[in-house]
């Protein structure tokens, strides 16, 4: 997802030289260089945001202005003119990040969801395309609710602010 970032770059460095040096030695020694027939999934997970990795909060945005993105599209964010004045809007401002936020959740909220199959595929894992018709899906039953702090947001937001 982000090796090509700390691995063959490209033909003059090694390492995106847009990264913080100090962040692009510790992912490597988080990732060793990626092989062919490496299983995405077993690999180890690295978290967007250090610091705050388990709290809904603008500290990745601070990230993003100190170099310390994982994902060249997130880096781009702080990069392009454009988009860098709310990266540093929101950097600066935990309260406006919070609204801003909270104002995006109820827009996609109101978003037309599929619940039926017939309206279009509902996939039961977002990253890959479902069996084909016919085909049946194993039930996947959680053992717990997720605790992430981002679940719960969501959560909220869709039940109306009613917490555990």
């Amino acid at each position: 997802m982000f090796s090509n970032r700390i691995y063959g770059f490209s033909k003059t460095s090694e390492i995106d030289p847009s990264l913080d040096p100090a962040f692009a030695e510790r992912l490597r020694k988080m990732c060793p260089r990626p092989q062919p027939d490496d299983n995405p999934e077993a690999s180890r997970k690295v978290p967007f945001d250090e610091r705050t990795s388990e709290k809904l909060d603008n500290v990745y945005y601070q990230e993003l202005l100190a170099r310390r993105s994982l994902l060249t599209s997130d880096n781009t964010l702080a990069q392009d003119p454009k988009t860098r004045p709310l990266v540093e809007k929101y950097a600066k401002d935990m309260a406006l990040f919070q609204k801003k936020f909270g104002e995006a959740m109820q827009k996609v909220s109101a978003l037309d969801v599929l619940i039926n199959p017939d309206q279009g595929q509902i996939r039961r894992n977002c990253h890959l395309v479902n069996k084909a018709r016919g085909q049946q899906f194993p039930v996947i039953r959680w053992p717990r609710a997720p605790k992430h702090p981002m679940l719960q947001m969501i959560n909220w937001f869709i039940r109306g602010f009613q917490q555990d």
